[in-house]
C-alpha cells in the first residue's frame, strides 16, 4: 500500500509537470513532441504499477519494521539538511560548497548507504531561502526526504534520478503543507 501511494505521488508530479509544459507551450511541433513525452511517461507508469504489484505480492510475508538504519536515515536526513541551510545561508560558503562539504564528511563518517542519502538529502539545503526560509523548514523538509526514501527503497532500486525526484517530492509536500497553514 506504501508503494502504491508513493507510486501515485511520484506519477501525479511527473504528470503534472508536464502538462504544465504543455498548456504553456504555443508551437505544434513542441506541443507534439510534449505529448509524446507524456505517452512514454504514461507507459513507464504503467509498467512500474505492475511492478510494484509483484514487489507487494512478493514481500508480503516480510513486514517492514522500524530498525536502526531506518532511525540513522531520518535523523540525519534532516540534519544534513538543515547543516547545509546553514552553512549556505549563515555562513555564507554557498551552496556548491555547503552541500559537497556535508557529502564529503558524510562519505568519511558513514557507510556508502547512508552517506548516499545524506549527500542527496543535503540538497535540501542549496534552495534559496524563498523556497526553504527557514534551517528548521529545511530540517522538517530533510525528515519528510527520509521518510520518502525509506518508503521508496525498493522502487526504482540502482536507476538514476530517484534522489533528485524524492528531494523534489518532499520540498513540493512541506511547501504544500506549509501553505495550507498559512506559513
Amino acid at each position: 500500500m506504501k508503494r502504491r501511494i508513493l507510486f501515485l505521488l511520484y506519477s501525479l508530479i511527473s504528470i503534472g509537470i508536464l502538462i504544465l509544459a504543455l498548456m504553456n507551450n504555443e508551437l505544434l511541433h513542441s506541443r507534439v513532441f510534449l505529448l509524446t513525452i507524456i505517452l512514454f511517461v504514461g507507459i513507464g507508469l504503467l509498467n512500474h504499477f505492475y511492478e510494484i504489484n509483484r514487489l507487494n505480492k512478493e514481500n508480503e510475508k516480510k513486514k517492514r519494521i522500524f530498525t536502526k538504519d531506518n532511525v540513522k536515515i531520518l535523523v540525519g536526513s534532516a540534519l544534513a539538511a538543515a547543516i547545509t541551510w546553514h552553512m549556505n545561508h549563515k555562513m555564507g560558503y554557498g551552496a556548491v560548497i555547503a552541500n559537497g562539504f556535508v557529502g564529503v564528511v558524510a562519505t568519511i563518517l558513514f557507510s556508502p548507504g547512508l552517506a548516499g542519502v545524506l549527500f542527496t538529502t543535503s540538497f535540501i539545503g542549496m534552495s534559496a531561502q524563498t523556497v526553504m526560509p527557514s534551517i528548521t523548514i529545511a530540517g522538517l523538509t530533510g525528515l519528510v526526504a527520509g521518510i520518502i526514501i525509506i518508503l521508496s527503497k525498493d522502487i526504482y532500486a540502482g536507476l538514476g534520478g530517484k534522489g533528485g525526484t524524492s528531494i523534489a517530492l518532499s520540498v513540493q509536500l512541506v511547501k504544500a503543507l506549509l501553505s495550507v497553514f498559512g506559513i
